[in-house]
């Protein structure tokens, strides 16, 4: 998984950085397949905002994370990426589970036997 780390207007220290690669890591737990994750992290007022953006095979999902410091918010959005994680692949598994229809039931001639031509049915002597 390649990761990403920009931060917008705010120095990324290095402990943060590997602080995010550890916890993006685990999400390949759920999902083999990520291609990219991007991290931009933020400051707004007095909040501190970490947004994160997953691109799978097809699919985008976005998380964001909001609190009082990077490490509480990037905790906060590795946890609801996670949870849509589990969902995706609930639905994807529950999809691929789904029966296919039921074969047509068998006529009442058939049911009975009639219909089939004796020369198959062997005399009871």
């Amino acid at each position: 998984m390649e990761i990403r780390i920009v931060g917008k207007g705010v120095e990324v220290p290095e402990a943060l950085e590997t602080h995010i690669r550890k916890r993006l890591s685990k999400l390949d737990r759920h999902w083999g397949a990520v291609d990219l994750a991007e991290v931009e992290l933020r400051r707004q007022r007095h909040w501190h905002i970490v947004e994160i953006t997953l691109s799978l095979q097809g699919r985008s999902l976005r998380s964001r994370g909001r609190a009082n410091d990077f490490y509480t918010s990037l905790d906060g959005a590795v946890d609801r990426l996670d949870r849509q994680l589990l969902r995706q692949k609930g639905q994807l598994i529950q999809r691929s589970r789904r029966s296919s229809p039921a074969p047509p039931a068998p006529s009442l001639a058939e049911v009975r036997g009639e219909g089939l031509p004796t020369s198959f049915l062997a005399p009871l002597s």
